[in-house]
């Protein structure tokens, strides 16, 4: 659209070029397009990935937890000429498109994953505002969520929100246990 605008502007190919930091062939070639077919909007064409063609087994792969340099030795072993740079790169639009979450397929009690997040100021327990950040912990096994609203994130606080965790947990599990023997 510059090069579209200085030419309309009266500028010479040579000061456009000079301008926009691009080739003099660059600039002529897109002012031969818009004299030729009107088009003022550069064209947005994007080569489709060599990968494409591997994106299920790539997500497979990525699903069972195997690193972007295994994922390239897998595709360099079925014959595939490609860098890992570019299956690295491949792989990060996988993530990032569609919010594609990819599940960490764990044995029971093998891990649990923890984190805090800030919810704001809320009333404490002497009626002032003060920050409050929520703790949650979700099993990865059985992806059973525990949350607690804290006003700190101080260590006793940290291992404590753990605690009631764990506790939360077993009675869950116990009562999941209970009612799957009431239906069989």
């Amino acid at each position: 659209m510059t090069i579209i605008t200085l030419y309309k502007q009266g500028e010479s190919q040579r000061k456009i070029a000079k301008l926009v930091g691009h080739n003099r062939k660059t600039v002529r070639r897109i002012i031969k397009r818009y004299e030729r077919d009107g088009i003022t909007e550069a064209p947005r064409s994007r080569k489709e990935s060599v990968l494409e063609g591997y994106k299920g087994q790539i997500i497979g792969l990525m699903e069972k937890d195997i690193s972007g340099v295994r994922i390239h030795e897998e595709l360099r072993k079925e014959g595939l000429e490609i860098s890992y740079a570019s299956v690295a790169r491949y792989i990060e639009s996988i993530k990032g498109k569609n919010n594609i979450c990819i599940r960490f397929n764990t044995e029971a009690g093998e891990e649990a994953q923890v984190d805090f997040g800030y919810v704001g100021l809320l009333p404490k327990k002497d009626g002032k505002k003060g920050k409050a950040w929520v703790f949650n912990m979700r099993l990865s096994y059985s992806r059973l969520d525990y949350y607690e609203i804290v006003n700190d994130q101080k260590v006793e606080t940290f291992l404590m929100c753990h605690i009631n965790a764990f506790r939360y947990s077993q009675i869950e599990i116990k009562e999941l246990q209970e009612n799957c023997i009431k239906i069989f």
